[in-house]
C-alpha cells in the first residue's frame, strides 16, 4: 500500500508534466519499497522512465544485507520505503546507508501495518476455488467475457453495485493482517446481521442499487459519433428530439403547402433536410430551364436553420456544466463513492453469514487456529449430506498432521496443504478457506473459531479434471473424504476426521466398488494374505507341466485318430472345428 500511494502521487506528476512542458531527464525516479524480516527480503521497485513496475518475492538474505545491497546498486533508487517497525539488521544497513556521502536517497517510513498483506498465490487461488471463472452459458455472451462459477468469492457477492463487487474482489485479492481493519469490517457484519437493524440494511441495499454510471446514451453517442444524452435528463433538449423525431412528416406537410405557391408548370416537389446545412426546396428540372438565370424562381428565398448543430450544443453545453459540477465536488464524491462500496462489501458479507449460518471468528496475534465444528462453505452447498469437522494447531501442538486412512478415503483433499509461512503450519483446504475468509473480515463457516494472523497461504497439490466422468476437479475432490466403517460387506464412508492410526486400507471393498471382478478381488486378497504372513506366491495362470503333458497326448491321439485315407473325411473342417481349438486352449 505505501508503494502504491508513491505510484499513484508519481503517476499525477507525470499527466500533469505532459498535459504542460516535456518531462526533464532530471525528475526521472526510482521508487525502491523493501522489508527485511526473520533472514528474508522482500522488495519491489516503480521506474517512472518507463512506468514499469518489478518486484521480488520473498528471498534468503544474510544478516548483513548483501542481496538487498545489490539491488540497490544496481537501480540506484531515488526514494527507498520500508516500514517503521525494522529488524536490527536492517536498521544496521540504513545506517550505513546513511553514512555513505555520495548517495543520498530520499527514504519514507511506513507503518508496520501497510507492511501486512497476507500472501496468497495462484495455485492457491484456483485450488482453494477462492475464484472460479467459468464461459457464460448464453450464446450472445461468449464474447464478451466470463462469469463466476461456484467460488467462495461467488457466494459472498452480493454486492448491489457495481463499484461495491469490485472493491470486494480487491479485499479477496489483498486480504490483510491489520487488525484494526478486520476488527472494524466484523463489527459492521454483526450490525447488519442483527435482527433489529435488517429494515436499515434493506433500505441501504435499495440504495446502493441506485449507483450506476453518468446516463450517457452510449449506443446512440457511437452511432452518432458524438456525446448524446439519455431522456429524462434536460426537458429541453427532450423536446428538440422530439422536435427532430417528427422532422420526417413535417417536412411533408410544408411540401405540400409550398406546392400550392409554386407556379403550375411544377407538377411536384420536395422538402429535404441536410445536416449541417439547412432545409432545401427541390423541384423537377423543367426542360426549358438551360441557362443559368432560368433556374430562378420568383418568390423562393433561401433559408437555413440547423437543428442538428444547435441540438449538439445543447448536450456539450449539458456535458460541460457535468463536468464542471463534479470537478468541483470529486473529493467529496469520491470519499462517497468509496464508502458507499465498502458498504455494499460488508452489507453482502453479512447477508451470505446470516444465511449461511456462519461465526464471527477471534482474530489473535499467536500462532493458533481452533475450529469446532468446521464446514467447507462449498461443499455443504453441492452436498446433501455434510459432516463438519473440527481442528486444532498451534505453536507447541499439532503444527505437523500426519493423515493415515483407506484408499479414496479423502487423504488427498485434506493434504491440500496450506502453509502459514513462519509458523509452518500445515492445514486442510476447509481450514484454509476459513483462515482466508478471517483474513478478508468475514464470518466463517464453523460453530466456534479462533484464528491467528498468518502471513501467506499456499497449496501443495492439485487434483485433476476428468473428462470422462464428467467431473470438476472440485468435485472429484469432494466426492473421495474423509473417515469409514465396514456395514457386513459393504464400505461405509462417514466423512469424518478422527485422531488414530487407520488398521487397514479396504483395498478389496474399494475394488469391488470400482467394479473388479470377484475372482480378480478375491485373489488379491490371497496372494495379500500370502505376501503378509511370507509363504510362496505360485502363479495360477500357466497350467503345471503335467497338465500340458496330458493336454498335448490327447491332442497327438486324436490327429492320430484320423484315417487320411478316407475320402470321406474332411480335413479342413476337422482342423478347423476340432484339432485347432484344442490347440488353441493347449497354447
Amino acid at each position: 500500500m505505501a508503494l502504491q500511494d508513491v505510484v499513484r502521487r508519481e503517476l499525477v506528476s507525470n499527466q500533469a508534466s505532459l498535459n504542460g512542458d516535456e518531462e526533464e531527464e532530471g525528475s526521472l525516479e526510482v521508487i525502491l519499497s523493501v522489508l527485511a524480516q526473520r533472514g528474508q527480503v522482500g522488495l519491489c521497485f516503480y521506474d517512472s522512465k518507463d512506468s514499469t513496475l518489478h518486484y521480488m518475492a520473498d528471498t534468503p538474505d544474510d544478516t548483513e544485507l548483501t542481496l538487498l545491497e545489490r539491488v540497490i546498486q544496481e537501480i540506484s533508487p531515488h526514494v527507498i520505503i520500508t516500514s517503521a517497525k525494522q529488524e536490527h539488521s536492517m536498521v544496521r544497513f540504513m545506517n550505513r546507508l546513511g553514512s555513505n556521502p555520495d548517495y543520498k536517497p530520499e527514504v519514507v517510513t511506513y507503518p508496520y501495518v501497510d507492511f501486512g498483506v497476507v500472501y496468497v498465490d495462484r495455485d492457491t487461488y484456483s485450488v482453494l476455488q477462492i475464484f472460479k471463472s467459468e464461459l457464460h452459458p448464453s450464446v450472445y455472451k461468449l464474447q464478451s467475457g466470463q462469469k463466476e462459477g461456484l467460488s467462495l468469492y461467488g457466494i459472498l457477492n452480493r454486492c448491489k453495485c457495481k463499484f461495491g463487487s469490485r472493491l470486494l474482489r480487491r479485499w479477496f485479492l489483498r486480504p490483510t493482517r491489520d487488525m484494526a481493519v478486520l476488527h472494524r469490517r466484523q463489527e459492521a457484519i454483526r450490525f447488519f446481521a442483527s435482527p433489529r437493524n435488517s429494515d436499515t440494511a434493506g433500505t441501504l441495499q435499495s440504495l446502493l442499487r441506485n449507483i450506476r454510471s453518468i446516463p450517457v446514451d452510449f449506443d446512440s453517442s457511437s452511432t452518432d459519433s458524438r456525446f448524446t444524452i439519455k431522456s429524462n435528463v434536460d426537458p429541453a433538449i427532450d423536446e428538440k428530439k422530439r422536435t427532430m423525431m417528427g422532422l420526417s412528416d413535417f417536412l411533408t406537410d410544408v411540401a405540400r403547402k409550398e406546392l400550392e405557391h409554386l407556379d403550375n408548370c411544377f407538377p411536384s416537389c420536395c422538402v429535404i433536410y441536410i445536416p449541417l446545412i439547412g432545409f432545401l426546396l427541390s423541384v423537377p428540372r423543367l426542360p426549358s430551364m438551360v441557362k443559368k438565370e432560368d433556374f430562378e424562381i420568383v418568390g423562393l428565398d433561401f433559408m437555413m436553420y440547423v437543428v442538428v448543430t444547435f441540438l449538439s450544443d445543447m448536450e456539450t453545453a449539458v456535458m460541460i456544466q457535468l463536468q464542471t459540477a463534479i470537478l468541483e465536488k470529486s473529493s467529496s464524491l469520491y470519499k462517497v463513492l468509496e464508502l458507499s462500496a465498502e458498504l455494499d462489501c460488508l452489507m453482502a458479507m453479512s447477508s451470505a453469514s446470516q444465511e449461511y449460518g456462519y461465526t464471527s471468528p477471534k482474530l489473535a496475534a499467536h500462532n493458533r487456529i481452533l475450529l469446532t465444528q468446521a464446514r467447507h462453505p462449498l461443499l455443504e452447498l453441492c452436498s446433501p449430506v455434510f459432516v463438519a469437522n473440527s481442528f486444532q494447531s498451534s505453536e507447541s501442538q499439532g503444527r505437523v498432521k500426519v493423515i493415515t486412512g483407506p484408499n479414496s478415503s479423502g487423504k488427498s483433499i485434506y493434504l491440500k496443504q496450506v502453509e502459514e509461512i513462519h509458523s509452518k503450519l500445515t492445514i486442510s483446504d476447509l481450514v484454509g478457506l476459513a483462515v482466508f475468509m478471517a483474513l478478508i473480515g468475514s464470518d466463517v463457516p464453523a460453530k466456534e473459531a479462533e484464528i491467528g494472523l498468518v502471513d501467506g497461504i499456499f497449496t501443495r497439490m492439485q487434483s485433476r479434471e476428468s473428462v470422462s466422468v464428467g467431473l470438476s476437479t472440485f468435485m472429484i475432490d469432494l466426492n473421495q473424504t474423509l473417515e469409514t466403517a465396514v456395514d457386513e460387506d459393504e464400505l461405509v464412508f462417514l466423512y469424518q476426521l478422527k485422531e488414530g492410526i487407520c488398521q487397514s486400507s479396504y483395498a478389496a471393498n474399494i475394488a469391488m466398488l470400482a467394479g473388479l471382478p470377484t475372482s480378480v478381488v478375491q485373489r488379491g486378497v490371497e496372494v495379500s494374505e500370502l505376501y503378509r504372513t511370507g509363504k510362496t506366491i505360485k502363479r495360477i495362470d500357466r497350467p503345471s507341466l503335467d497338465e500340458q503333458t496330458n493336454r498335448c497326448n490327447w491332442l497327438v491321439e486324436k490327429f492320430l485318430s484320423v484315417d487320411l485315407n478316407n475320402k470321406d473325411v474332411n480335413l479342413q473342417n476337422f482342423l478347423k472345428e476340432e484339432l485347432l481349438p484344442s490347440a488353441g486352449d493347449l497354447l
